[in-house]
């Protein structure tokens, strides 16, 4: 068994100290406090590697991105989106579903498609949003559909195409809400320019509520809606909640 501390002679206690000592400082000498967290030798290790030949790949590389453009769709006419779109490698190695819905858009106002208001990947929303909003949940509900497109691919005119294609589909009254002021202008512009009639009573966003049961009652078009959202100024503090 080895021999502890406790039983050491004086003498050989101090020579023990030394040593320890001596190791602490020797080891103390090799660590570069600039680098708090220990990791230079993993640094240069890594160096070594890329010098040898070796490949590091960050998070941004190993991300890949294939060029996105409808597959399953075909309408005559139709034309490309202006701007390039991407989507994620292993996204595309998925097929989206087969097209199954026949749009009303192509048909009774082929205008729409040709003159571009609606691009290629526009009006695949539309056709798959409305396919998706054929079928039903078990619970009975219709099926809802989430747009997840990224900047630049014209939420807001896919929207408006959405509202259009339900109107030639026989459903006429539409409510397009937002909590953003700013945003309600790009609605309007969005809509009249894929040919959506807007109820001119709720232009204004401060009209009041029975002039908006009114519209949305006797006219057969879209309306836009601005919710503002509470903030500190406007919020209400009940004393009692507080007390």
């Amino acid at each position: 068994m080895g021999t502890t501390v406790s039983k050491l002679e004086p003498d050989d206690l101090l020579r023990f100290i030394e040593i320890q000592k001596g190791y602490v400082d020797s080891g103390r000498e090799k660590i570069d406090f600039s680098q708090p967290t220990g990791n230079e030798s993993d640094d240069e290790e890594e160096e070594e590697k890329e010098e040898g030949g070796g490949q590091r790949r960050t998070v941004e590389e190993d991300v890949r991105f294939e060029s996105y453009k409808p597959s399953k769709l075909k309408v005559e006419g139709m034309r490309p989106h202006p701007s390039d779109a991407v989507e994620n490698g292993t996204l595309a190695t998925v097929a989206p579903p087969d097209v199954k819905y026949k749009l009303n858009i192509a048909e009774d106002m082929p205008h729409v498609v040709t003159e571009g208001r609606l691009s290629d990947l526009q009006l695949e929303f539309v056709t798959y949003a409305c396919q998706r909003h054929e079928q039903r949940l078990a619970s009975g509900s219709r099926r809802g559909f989430f747009l997840g497109d990224g900047a630049g691919m014209g939420k807001g005119r896919q929207l408006a195409g959405l509202i259009l294609e339900n109107v030639l589909a026989g459903r006429r009254k539409h409510i397009w809400c937002t909590t953003n002021i700013d945003l309600k202008e790009d609605a309007t512009r969005d809509l009249r320019d894929v040919g959506c009639t807007i109820a001119k009573d709720l232009e204004a966003a401060a009209e009041s509520g029975s002039k908006r049961r009114r519209a949305a009652a006797d006219d057969d078009a879209a309306v836009i809606d601005v919710f503002a959202l509470p903030t500190s100024s406007t919020a209400k503090i009940d004393p009692e909640r507080e007390g």
